[in-house]
């Protein structure tokens, strides 16, 4: 029974996540919008979202970032953990795909089970073969995976300055990346 209640809180997870991406979906849709009213173009990261619908095409920029311009920074050591088993890049989007437990923003958990079904939460955020890599390193584990927040915050210093660099206003920069004014001015000043 305790087998059941394991699937049914993955499931409720997994509607959590979807959830999560729809809201952004909307809200870069929103932003994308936004700026084709104003006759300015889309950045290719906002132009891309409705394509990327139709395609079911799923985007993982954070991690994408932290294997490229943020490769030098350093993973948490928990995530380091996970890393050594399946590798720095599916740990980062195992980070960036779960969605967070409970009340607490930083949490992010997942429960290793000795049986990985195809529907497993695992096997759908890393595929079939470094799940089963996963389950044979952490069986029966409820594993905390954090949230990165060192290169989230560097991913979100990027993107500012990137925008910036297209020619993007402060205050526009700051409704498109969820930020106050405040918060981007001292990114662009630091990055002066």
């Amino acid at each position: 029974m305790a087998d059941m209640s394991d699937i049914g809180a993955m499931q409720r997870q997994i509607e959590e996540l979807r959830a999560q991406v729809e809201q952004r979906d909307r809200l870069l849709k929103r932003a994308n919008d936004m700026l084709k009213a104003a006759g300015r173009p889309s950045p290719p990261h906002l132009a891309t979202v409705e394509r990327q619908d139709e395609l079911n095409v799923s985007h993982w920029p954070v991690t994408e970032f932290a294997m490229g311009a943020g490769r030098h920074l350093p993973l948490p050591e928990t995530l380091e953990d996970i890393a050594e088993v399946i590798g720095r890049e599916l740990a980062l989007r195992l980070s960036e795909a779960l969605p967070t437990a409970g009340a607490r923003a930083w949490r992010k958990m997942v429960y290793v089970p000795q049986v990985m079904r195809p529907d497993h939460p695992l096997v759908q955020i890393l595929g079939p073969e470094a799940a089963e890599r996963l389950r044979r390193s952490h069986t029966n584990m409820i594993l905390e995976v954090p949230v990165c927040a060192n290169i989230r915050r560097a991913y979100r210093k990027h993107v500012i300055r990137q925008l910036r660099g297209e020619g993007y206003s402060a205050a526009t920069i700051a409704r498109m990346v969820g930020q106050g004014k405040a918060a981007v001015d001292k990114v662009i000043t630091e990055a002066s």
